[in-house]
């Protein structure tokens, strides 16, 4: 099919490897434990890109035998993810703050538009690098 790496990355895998978290985290919220479950939203990709991220880096400089790595370049399909994820922190920080500590089930529509302007955000980009 001649698919880009970066789209199968941000779509099907990304949406695959996401499965198992959100089967836990409804299942956390649906017997009570909100709060574990909204934790567990931030701190298991936290931990996956810290941990993978850093076993890589360790990994790569024991192979290179070196205390220095070369430089990481962020193309521009990790720099729109990282915007992303960095806006949609802050948002639902300023909307947890701003109504009392509890999150409306309608920013849930709004998480939604979100990833849907995410993935045509992408897309764009992915197009833009293939002409």
């Amino acid at each position: 099919l001649r698919i880009p790496p970066g789209i199968l990355g941000m779509t099907v895998l990304a949406i695959g490897n996401s499965m198992g978290d959100l089967s836990s985290n409804l299942a956390l919220a649906k017997n009570g434990l909100p709060n574990m479950a909204t934790t567990a939203v931030f701190a298991g990709p936290a931990f996956n890109l810290l941990v993978g991220v850093g076993c890589g880096f360790l990994s790569l400089q024991r192979k290179l035998d070196t205390p220095i790595i070369s430089p990481v370049t962020l193309n521009t399909n990790i720099r729109i993810g990282f915007t992303f994820i960095i806006v949609n922190c802050l948002a639902i920080s300023l909307c947890g703050m701003s109504c009392q500590w509890r999150v409306p089930k309608r920013y849930s529509y709004v998480l939604f538009a979100w990833y849907a302007l995410f993935i045509l955000f992408t897309l764009n980009s992915f197009i833009g690098q293939l002409i």
